[in-house]
């Protein structure tokens, strides 16, 4: 790539929240998706802001990169983690390296940087530095990167008292009628509106100073907005009820903004992370819907839908544009299907000249909770279980420490260390549906399916179970192959919730299994309605379509599944001997492939 690249971030925002604003509220969002490619873009757990962010910005999941919790101890209180708590190289800094000139605004972790090439403003540069009213001394040191930037960035800085009522009435247009000795969150949105004002000002005179590659501006706002406005969005009630959407009217202009200072070489792309869960479940649940991302430009695929997408492979993608080695310590891809042009990616060993340090024994225990998360989520439960057993010990009442050590001791295979954490949990839950569920995976593991079965009869009775404890049923009954009890219990979840993408995945496989191919075949396709990026349902519907006499049809449904899975074994295998049966469409070979 010849040109620049333009890496926009919105805090929150997924494709059902954003797209119906797009036709009418957001037409700047609709020419980048319409002219360019775009997609769910999901995010690595924990479902911490700073965390993801950073993971964005370095290819790299929380446990990498040492970045897993917002805050750190400062000389005054908390404070948000600097430069100092990353251990990995920011993208940015890479091509710093390389000579590119960078401009960088409000990202997470980025207070102290220090730049040849470009400038830096840190996540602190909105914090205001004087009570209302009174002029505002300079920013702290570290805010610039280099600090020479200071005199020019200073000024620049919007006063959440300069938000006047004009603006207020955009967003409330009855904010005159608020008791604001009772309701403090019209200052609030001030601060707020403050916050993104100050960032867009700085980047906006920064880019149309400089000679820059790459500028990425991260805008923080709106995720806030939806903690303390969207139950008033959501259910159309209360004075702050556009506040949402006419933030996202507000950011869709000021993208209008920077791409019209960016040249028409320049590749824009806009990520947000995280997406709404307007039915305030879980963070951490499966239901937490993913964020979007939408990349256009002059060797940009137009009208592209892409599918798989992390924020894990922002990093390489952009490294790979500017034609630059992916760090194979970095778990991300290059997102190829995006461009026109195809050119193998390059490697390199790491970016990082050291392996990442471990964390001081001061770490607190979310930073080390999150940090075992993370590994757990990269599927390094090896490096989860010294974590675990660190929490355990320090925290043996803890039910959630001693559940994950648990589960991380069985994924491991140690049955006899996880009998003895389950006799803990047992003593600390008795017989709750988190130790029974416990208890029936460790006889699945130890291959005792009698104690399994009796334990999950048991458990199933119960009225009513949470969502995790189901799933984990659900999981068992599979590996017990017991598929009318999983197809009961995955009717059950449904009829709770019949948007739960995995029930009505569990309910394809269980109607599969019991020989009725057209109702697994209409539920598969419900889970993938649901969760298209969902490889199990697709190779489950493949299956499905071959036992039902369809075997074209269950190519392509295998195939589709590649397309989005390209390292999923079982489904290449399965294709080739899906081909096999079309060459030769005798009925015995037909179910010979299911």
């Amino acid at each position: 790539m010849s040109g620049r690249f333009l890496l926009v971030g919105w805090e929150d925002g997924d494709q059902g929240i954003l797209h119906p604003l797009v036709d009418q509220d957001l037409p700047v969002l609709g020419q980048l998706i319409e002219t360019g490619a775009s997609g769910p873009l999901s995010s690595p757990r924990p479902a911490v802001g700073a965390a993801q962010w950073v993971s964005l910005a370095t290819g790299k999941r929380a446990w990498q990169h040492g970045v897993c919790v917002p805050l750190k101890a400062g000389s005054s209180g908390p404070e948000p983690v600097d430069r100092s708590a990353c251990r990995a190289t920011p993208v940015w800094e890479i091509l710093d390296r390389h000579g590119l000139s960078t401009i960088v605004a409000g990202w997470t972790a980025t207070h102290g940087s220090r730049n040849q090439h470009g400038v830096t403003i840190s996540d602190r540069f909105h914090v205001p530095t004087a009570p209302p009213g009174q002029p505002w001394p300079p920013a702290p040191v570290g805010t610039y990167g280099p600090d020479t930037f200071a005199e020019a960035l200073d000024p620049l800085r919007v006063h959440p008292e300069e938000i006047g009522t004009d603006m207020l009435s955009e967003f409330v247009p009855d904010w005159r009628d608020i008791d604001q000795t009772r309701d403090t969150r019209l200052a609030r949105l001030r601060i707020l509106l403050a916050a993104d004002f100050s960032y867009h000002a700085a980047v906006t005179a920064m880019m149309s100073e400089l000679d820059w590659s790459l500028t990425a501006v991260r805008y923080r706002a709106i995720g806030e907005m939806w903690r303390l406005f969207g139950r008033d969005y959501c259910t159309r009630s209360g004075p702050f009820q556009r506040v949402i959407p006419t933030m996202y009217r507000m950011l869709d202009q000021m993208l209008k903004t920077l791409m019209s200072i960016a040249d028409p070489d320049t590749e824009v792309m806009l990520v947000t992370p995280n997406g709404i869960d307007i039915r305030a479940r879980d963070a951490e649940s499966f239901k937490s819907p993913p964020g979007i991302f939408a990349i256009a430009g002059r060797d940009v695929r137009a009208d592209e839908l892409v599918h798989g997408a992390s924020a894990l492979d922002i990093t390489p993608t952009i490294l790979h544009r500017f034609g630059l080695p992916v760090g194979n310590d970095m778990e991300g891809r290059v997102l190829e299907e995006c461009f026109a042009s195809k050119q193998e990616p390059a490697s390199c060993e790491s970016w990082d000249s050291n392996s990442p340090a471990p964390p001081e024994d001061s770490a607190g225990r979310d930073y080390e909770w999150n940090r075992a998360r993370s590994c757990l989520d990269g599927n390094r439960p090896d490096l989860a279980r010294p974590i675990l057993e660190k929490l355990f010990r320090e925290f043996p009442e803890h039910l959630p420490f001693a559940e994950t050590l648990f589960k991380t001791q069985l994924a491991l295979g140690l049955l006899d260390d996880a009998r003895s954490t389950l006799t803990v949990l047992q003593e600390l839950s008795g017989t709750t549906p988190a130790a029974q569920i416990a208890t029936a995976e460790l006889a699945v593991a130890a291959g005792d399916t009698a104690t399994a079965r009796e334990t999950l009869a048991t458990l199933l009775a119960t009225t009513r179970l949470p969502l995790g404890i189901s799933r984990r049923a659900g999981l068992l009954l599979f590996a017990l192959r017991d598929w009318p009890a999983l197809a009961s219990l995955a009717k059950t979840l449904i009829e709770h919730d019949d948007r739960d993408e995995l029930a009505w995945l569990g309910y394809a496989e269980a109607s599969l299994r019991l020989g009725d191919a057209k109702t697994a075949c209409a539920a598969a396709q419900q889970a993938i309605r649901l969760k298209f990026f969902l490889p199990e349902a697709h190779l489950t519907l493949s299956r499905a379509l071959a036992k039902d006499g369809m075997p074209v049809a269950a190519i392509q449904a295998a195939e589709r599944l590649l397309e989005i899975h390209p390292g999923n074994r079982a489904a290449a295998a399965y294709l080739r001997r899906l081909r096999r049966t079309v060459a030769s469409p005798a009925p015995e070979a037909r179910d010979a492939a299911v």
